[in-house]
């Protein structure tokens, strides 16, 4: 193979490659969004979940980049609170037949999210999510891997009011 074909393929290759290519270069540091700062108190019976659910709302922000994160209550320009509570776990069976061989576990949480701006309330909102999982009767049910899906999709919920809903007038939505 002569040197001119070897340099066609390779710069077929590298257009290809770089077409189809979605990654793009972000400042982080440059984000004109505003500070937020986050605080999840954990009322509820679920010990890990406030966490979890710290976690999965600082990547879901992080996703969005528009907000930018701080522990500075001093700096922020939002603080947002989301209190957890109402957690209850309560077995379902799904054959009245034969309990034991499929029993599944109904989760559900409640929380409360209140946006604040300079010490005035701009936004209250509350949030249920439910989830199910089903297991095998004969053993104690596995509940870290729900605990996290449940946690993940508060987290998106509670980031949508966020983002899309803190530009509003200082007002209390959804009491």
């Amino acid at each position: 193979m002569n040197k001119g074909r070897i340099f066609a393929f390779l710069c077929v290759g590298f257009c290809i490659l770089q077409s189809s290519c979605r990654y793009k270069i972000v400042n982080h540091s440059d984000r004109s969004g505003k500070k937020i700062s986050l605080e999840v108190r954990n009322d509820s019976l679920a010990q890990q979940l406030g966490g979890t659910l710290r976690r999965a709302l600082r990547e879901e922000l992080l996703k969005s980049s528009l907000h930018r994160l701080t522990d500075d209550l001093q700096e922020a320009d939002l603080r947002a609170v989301i209190s957890l509570s109402n957690y209850s776990n309560t077995p379902e069976s799904f054959s009245a037949n034969d309990s034991l061989s499929a029993i599944g576990f109904r989760l559900n949480l409640n929380a409360t999210l209140v946006l604040s701006s300079g010490g005035k309330t701009i936004l209250k909102e509350n949030f249920e999510v439910s989830g199910s999982t089903l297991g095998d009767g004969s053993k104690e049910p596995h509940t870290r891997q729900p605990n996290v899906a449940l946690a993940r999709e508060l987290a998106r919920r509670v980031v949508f009011s966020i983002v899309y809903k803190s530009n509003l007038d200082p007002v209390i939505r959804n009491p």
